[in-house]
């Protein structure tokens, strides 16, 4: 092993997501400021900010793996219902 040539293998030390110009972008700058307008009407008391249980939002259905009693309660909620013709099966 002593006639083995060892190598380097570069690494990229400082990783990038897209440019790094010290601008934010319009969207990160549109995004910013529907926060300050949402935590403003927060502070006035336009608007109150709830707790909702997970077992109750909703939104989990398109982003959670859930257990099928509570894919199906929330599948309800949203009046989602299976296909009226099987779509698999012998042609």
């Amino acid at each position: 092993m002593s006639s083995c040539n060892s190598s380097t293998t570069p690494i990229e030390s400082k990783s990038k997501l897209g440019e790094n110009s010290g601008e934010p972008s319009p969207a990160h700058k549109a995004c910013r400021a529907r926060h300050s307008f949402v935590r403003e009407k927060v502070v006035l008391g336009h608007v109150r900010v709830l707790h909702v249980p997970s077992r109750y939002e909703i939104a989990d259905i398109l982003s959670k793996g859930l257990p099928s009693v509570l894919f199906t309660d929330f599948g309800d909620s949203l009046i989602i219902r299976p296909p009226p013709a099987l779509t698999t099966g012998v042609y």
